[in-house]
């Protein structure tokens, strides 16, 4: 391959140099030898113990030039990346010296999802990624697909890249990011009136900019949300619920997981018309007026007592009870009978 040079290792004269220090010092550790001539250990393990010499040649990857173009491979394999995907720099051994690996990887429960990036990154580096599958290591968890592609120059490269070129780019490209991106962090999902695809990061800026690339294609999608939960980062959604916006989302953009995909479709096929919508809000609204009518009627009674007397289950009470407290409509006594705990309704 014209991508991949081949450079010595180590050279002769720091072969000679380790082999004087191990001799003269009276059999010096390995490790110290290390730190004096800032050679890693597997190296001089090498030439102390198996009698290896610096003659053999190590391969280095070299991105080609060609790869540095803006593409659709490339937009995708970036919005991989500020989803599941990873780009890592990590220390071999603890002694000084740029001893590190550097490593782009993606862990996944999709087989589908892995064979696609792996794929995409063959066809944009001509590199084969390593590619593994590692059992699940708790019960009732599921497999994970391992993509991994060692190279310095595509590290650096993609770790330095400035994402907003991709709002100078054509739509295909714009489509291919966000495919990659969704692909590692959308989900599609229902709501009470309808259907939606949901997507969610703790990094706002790359939330913006996906927003803006949403705009730039005429897509309509939800405001900008955030939501801490205890114990985690403060992460920040938005949805898209529009039937043209979904439709769009499948047309240009589209999911290359297969159960996501199919999903979507699904979803489409099933979505309610505006009269469905209309007459289930009504519903909604109707159901508040009978509760409310129902409490003023009947003040200082609990929730369960409420749900035998009208006929509806004790979570469909308790999600209107709910709405009539946030509207400070109704509020609640906390009363102890019969060594139990309550909570009398009365209106406001």
């Amino acid at each position: 391959m014209k991508n991949i040079q081949k450079i010595k290792t180590r050279t002769l004269e720091e072969y000679n140099l380790v082999k004087k220090i191990r001799k003269e010092r009276k059999r010096q550790g390995i490790i110290k030898i290390s730190r004096l001539t800032g050679i890693p250990t597997n190296t001089i393990r090498d030439w102390i113990y198996r009698g290896v010499k610096p003659k053999r040649l190590k391969k280095i990857k070299i991105l080609p030039e060609k790869a540095k173009i803006l593409s659709p491979e490339l937009a995708y394999i970036l919005g991989v990346i500020e989803g599941d995907g990873c780009l890592c720099k990590a220390k071999r051994r603890s002694i000084p010296g740029k001893n590190y690996d550097y490593i782009l990887t993606l862990g996944v429960t999709d087989k589908d999802f892995a064979d696609y990036f792996s794929k995409i990154l063959t066809k944009w580096s001509s590199f084969k990624p390593y590619m593994a599958k590692r059992p699940p290591r708790e019960l009732g968890t599921k497999d994970v697909y391992i993509v991994r592609l060692r190279s310095k120059d595509t590290y650096e490269f993609l770790f330095n890249y400035d994402l907003n070129t991709l709002f100078k780019s054509n739509k295909k490209i714009k489509c291919m990011f966000l495919r990659g991106f969704y692909d590692s962090e959308g989900h599609v999902t229902k709501n009470i009136v309808g259907r939606s695809i949901v997507v969610g990061v703790v990094n706002l800026k790359i939330m913006k900019l996906v927003r803006k690339l949403f705009k730039s294609m005429n897509i309509k999608i939800s405001d900008l949300k955030s939501r801490k939960l205890e114990g985690f980062q403060r992460y920040y959604y938005f949805n898209i619920s529009s039937t043209k916006a979904l439709e769009l989302f499948r047309d240009k953009i589209g999911f290359s997981i297969m159960r996501k995909q199919e999903r979507l479709t699904n979803v489409l096929n099933q979505l309610p018309t505006s009269e469905e919508i209309a007459q289930k809000k009504k519903g909604y609204l109707n159901n508040r007026k009978l509760l409310y009518k129902f409490i003023r009627e009947n003040p200082g009674w609990c929730s369960y007592d409420i749900s035998k007397k009208i006929g509806w289950k004790k979570t469909k009470v308790a999600s209107y009870l709910k709405f009539l407290l946030k509207c400070n409509l109704i509020f609640r006594v906390p009363i102890k009978e019969d060594k139990r705990n309550k909570m009398l309704i009365y209106p406001s």
